[in-house]
Protein backbone atom coordinates (compact mmCIF):
# COMPACT_ATOMS: atom_id res chain seq x y z
CA UNK A 1 0.00 0.00 0.00
CA UNK A 2 1.30 3.47 -0.89
CA UNK A 3 1.00 6.03 1.94
CA UNK A 4 2.56 9.49 2.02
CA UNK A 5 5.64 8.60 -0.04
CA UNK A 6 6.20 5.30 1.71
CA UNK A 7 5.29 1.73 0.91
CA UNK A 8 3.57 -0.24 3.67
CA UNK A 9 4.38 -3.92 3.27
CA UNK A 10 2.89 -7.04 4.82
CA UNK A 11 4.72 -10.29 4.13
CA UNK A 12 4.01 -13.78 5.33
CA UNK A 13 6.09 -16.93 5.14
CA UNK A 14 5.36 -20.52 5.99
CA UNK A 15 8.49 -22.56 6.57
CA UNK A 16 8.61 -26.34 6.76
CA UNK A 17 11.56 -27.87 8.57
CA UNK A 18 13.25 -31.20 7.89
CA UNK A 19 11.01 -32.74 10.55
CA UNK A 20 7.93 -31.77 8.50
CA UNK A 21 6.69 -29.23 11.04
CA UNK A 22 5.60 -25.87 9.68
CA UNK A 23 5.85 -22.45 11.24
CA UNK A 24 4.29 -19.24 9.98
CA UNK A 25 5.87 -15.82 10.23
CA UNK A 26 4.22 -12.49 9.43
CA UNK A 27 6.02 -9.18 9.04
CA UNK A 28 4.71 -5.66 8.60
CA UNK A 29 7.14 -2.89 7.76
CA UNK A 30 7.46 0.43 6.01
CA UNK A 31 9.85 1.31 3.20
CA UNK A 32 10.71 4.57 1.54
CA UNK A 33 11.60 3.96 -2.11
CA UNK A 34 14.93 5.49 -3.17
CA UNK A 35 16.71 5.57 -6.47
CA UNK A 36 20.40 4.67 -6.35
CA UNK A 37 21.24 8.31 -7.13
CA UNK A 38 19.00 9.65 -4.34
CA UNK A 39 20.47 7.24 -1.83
CA UNK A 40 24.06 8.02 -2.82
CA UNK A 41 23.38 11.77 -2.70
CA UNK A 42 21.71 11.48 0.72
CA UNK A 43 24.54 9.43 2.21
CA UNK A 44 27.32 11.64 0.85
CA UNK A 45 25.46 14.77 2.03
CA UNK A 46 25.57 13.28 5.55
CA UNK A 47 29.31 12.61 5.52
CA UNK A 48 29.52 9.09 4.14
CA UNK A 49 31.86 8.16 1.31
CA UNK A 50 32.81 5.00 -0.57
CA UNK A 51 29.12 4.24 -1.07
CA UNK A 52 28.52 0.83 -2.64
CA UNK A 53 25.03 -0.25 -3.65
CA UNK A 54 24.09 -3.72 -4.83
CA UNK A 55 21.14 -6.05 -4.98
CA UNK A 56 19.63 -7.08 -1.66
CA UNK A 57 21.26 -10.16 -0.17
CA UNK A 58 19.44 -13.34 -1.05
CA UNK A 59 16.85 -11.54 -3.18
CA UNK A 60 15.64 -12.76 -6.56
CA UNK A 61 14.22 -9.34 -7.39
CA UNK A 62 15.86 -5.92 -7.61
CA UNK A 63 13.30 -4.20 -5.37
CA UNK A 64 15.66 -4.09 -2.36
CA UNK A 65 19.20 -2.82 -2.09
CA UNK A 66 22.21 -3.72 0.03
CA UNK A 67 24.18 -0.59 0.89
CA UNK A 68 27.65 -0.22 2.38
CA UNK A 69 29.02 3.23 3.17
CA UNK A 70 31.96 4.44 5.22
CA UNK A 71 32.22 7.51 7.36
CA UNK A 72 35.77 8.92 7.52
Amino acid sequence: MWAEGRILVEEGYELTGPDGLSTSHAYTFEMRPWTRAELTDHLTAHGFDHVEIGAGVGRRTDDRLFVVAERP
